[in-house]
């Protein structure tokens, strides 16, 4: 999935996002602790980001304050996959949720990861 604002008089001047989720089988790992609860696959979901640097900011302001919003949103993205994920288990197998964040600022990059 990709997110782009354009233009705009705020701190998401010219933001282009990518979103994109990976799948991992815990079948082969020896340690388990990164399995589900169920021993199921899990999702990894990545989000890398380029956005313009607004006049007054620094270039680690401005990636600071996309990260947090970004490391929100995948928070709350891991919270309702995790209960959609109880919640169906009831009726059927499912698999669990976990996130992760990349990102990087023009002039500057990072890398940040966050698992759920």
């Amino acid at each position: 999935m990709c997110v782009s604002i354009l233009g705009g008089d705020h701190r998401l001047n010219n933001l282009k996002s990518v979103i994109t989720l990976h799948e991992i089988s815990n079948d082969h790992q020896d340690d388990s602790s990164d399995d589900d609860v169920f021993g199921n696959k899990s999702t990894v979901v990545v989000e890398s980001y380029v956005v313009d640097i607004p006049d007054g900011n620094t270039a680690e302001d401005t990636r600071v304050f996309v990260d947090t919003i970004i490391r929100c949103n995948l928070k709350s993205l891991g919270s309702i996959s995790e209960k959609m994920a109880c919640s169906s288990s009831s009726s059927s197998s499912s698999s669990s949720s976990s996130s992760s964040s990349s990102s990087s600022s023009s002039s500057s990059s990072s890398s940040n990861e966050d698992f759920y």
